[in-house]
């Protein structure tokens, strides 16, 4: 076993916000569910800390839901990303409207999927700061947002 604490030592590095998931087996079908952040120091030793933002959970649907619901539900990976990813968008009968918005809410990225594109799209924005930034598709009246990382 190796220590059982972090040493502010991460990917990205030393100040930097770490992404990560974890699934949680097992808890299916529970009404309820406690989630704990467990957080430990000696006198020996003065650091940061730690903060936790953004937390999200996330249900898996049965495969009906996942058609009722597919004008709404993509993915993006890999994310965090250098700048380049890819978007993979649901089959729909509309076109998608792809935006990818900054933290201030600005357009940095448009573009329209039609009904007869392809649903998985590269994208490029290394040519941006990196940063968390915000992918919104849209079709018809329906809409989801999810937050991208570039490193």
């Amino acid at each position: 076993i190796g220590n059982q604490w972090w040493d502010g030592a991460n990917i990205s590095g030393s100040g930097v916000w770490d992404s990560t998931s974890n699934v949680l087996t097992g808890v299916a079908g529970f009404p309820s569910v406690k989630v704990r952040f467990a957080f430990s120091s000696d006198a020996s030793v003065t650091s940061e800390g730690f903060g936790v933002d953004n937390v999200s959970i996330d249900m898996p649907v049965s495969i009906a839901e996942a058609i009722d619901q597919a004008e709404v539900i993509f993915s993006i990976y890999p994310n965090p990303t250098k700048g380049e990813f890819t978007l993979v968008a649901p089959a729909t009968k509309e076109s998608i409207n792809i935006q990818i918005l900054d933290t201030k809410g600005q357009l940095v990225y448009h573009e329209v999927m039609t009904a007869a594109s392809t649903r998985i799209n590269t994208i490029d924005m290394s040519e941006v700061a990196k940063g968390i930034y915000f992918v919104k598709i849209s079709s018809g009246t329906t809409s989801k947002i999810k937050k991208l990382i570039i490193q």
